[in-house]
C-alpha cells in the first residue's frame, strides 16, 4: 500500500514541478535533459551486470527505446507546457485519461475484446479530458493554448502503446 501511494504521489508531483518550473523560471527542456542525464547515471551506477557499450546500438530494442525517449522529452515537454499556461489539473487530467489509446490499439491490433464497460470507460476519459480542460473562473487563455491537453493526451497514449509494443519486439 505504501509504494502504492508514493507512486500516485510521485506520478502526481510532477506536474506541480513542472508548474514551479515557471515560476522560478527554469528552462523545462534543459531541466528535462538534466533529468535524463542524472537517471542514466544512477542506472549505471546500480546495474551489476557487464555494460558493453559497443553492443548496444545492435541489440533489436535499441531504435524503440531511442524512439521513446525521444517521445518522453517531448511529452514532458508538452506537460509542462499545459501546467504552465491551462493549469496543473488539466495536464494530470489529459495524462492519465491517455490510457483510452493504448486500450483502442489492443482491440484493433491484439483483437482483445471491447465489452459495453471498455467503450463506456473510453468515452468518459474523453469527456473527462474535454471538461477539465474548460476553466470555471474568468481567466485568459490564449485559444491556441488549448491545442496542449490534446497533444498531451495523444502522446502520452502512443507513449504507453510503445512501451508495451516494443517490450513485444
Amino acid at each position: 500500500m505504501f509504494d502504492l501511494a508514493l507512486s500516485i504521489c510521485c506520478s502526481s508531483i510532477i506536474f506541480v514541478i513542472f508548474k514551479l518550473y515557471a515560476v522560478y523560471k527554469i528552462d523545462t527542456l534543459y531541466a528535462i535533459i538534466t533529468n535524463y542525464v542524472v537517471a542514466c547515471s544512477v542506472a549505471i551506477l546500480f546495474y551489476s551486470g557487464d555494460i558493453n557499450p559497443y553492443q548496444i546500438g545492435q541489440k533489436p530494442w535499441f531504435l524503440g527505446t531511442l524512439l521513446l525517449g525521444f517521445l518522453f522529452i517531448l511529452v514532458f515537454n508538452l506537460i509542462a507546457k499545459t501546467s504552465q499556461s491551462i493549469g496543473v489539473s488539466v495536464a494530470s487530467v489529459a495524462t492519465k485519461m491517455s490510457l483510452v489509446i493504448p486500450v483502442v490499439f489492443g482491440v484493433l491490433m491484439y483483437n482483445e475484446e471491447l465489452g459495453m464497460l471498455k467503450i463506456l470507460g473510453i468515452i468518459l476519459a474523453l469527456a473527462a479530458v474535454y471538461f477539465a480542460s474548460i476553466k470555471e473562473k474568468q481567466i485568459t487563455i490564449k485559444k491556441s493554448a488549448l491545442i496542449l491537453p490534446i497533444l498531451v493526451f495523444l502522446g502520452s497514449g502512443i507513449i504507453d502503446t510503445s512501451i508495451k509494443y516494443v517490450q513485444e519486439v
